[in-house]
């Protein structure tokens, strides 16, 4: 939206389309849902997770703040982590797979 420059993005080339074709990419139902969701939602949740953890585990109300920062950290890299991992190990999930191009008559 705030691209200048025309994005690019690799496909399989099942119409054997020429530099400067125009083309149509089809995505299934849901996966861009999914995969926005898995990379931005869950490291977010997580991070939240994490600050109320580190907050709660905290015996000293003057350390309080820096506990819950930490564990927010904490959690940011574990959903981070947690993603990449869900990525790799379901990739149907993660990743916007064209389901073919077509080129226009």
């Amino acid at each position: 939206m705030f691209c200048s420059n025309p994005r690019q993005f690799k496909v399989l080339n099942e119409a054997n389309a020429g530099v400067g074709d125009e083309v149509q990419i089809i995505l299934q139902d849901g996966v861009l849902l999914r995969s926005s969701m898995l990379i931005y939602a869950l490291p977010l949740v997580l991070l939240i997770i994490g600050g109320i953890a580190g907050s709660y585990w905290s015996n000293d109300t003057a350390n309080r703040d820096g506990l819950a920062s930490i564990g927010s950290l904490l959690g940011l890299f574990a959903g981070f982590v947690l993603a990449k991992w869900i990525a790799r190990r379901h990739p149907v999930m993660a990743i916007a797979r064209p389901l073919g191009t077509v080129a226009p008559d």
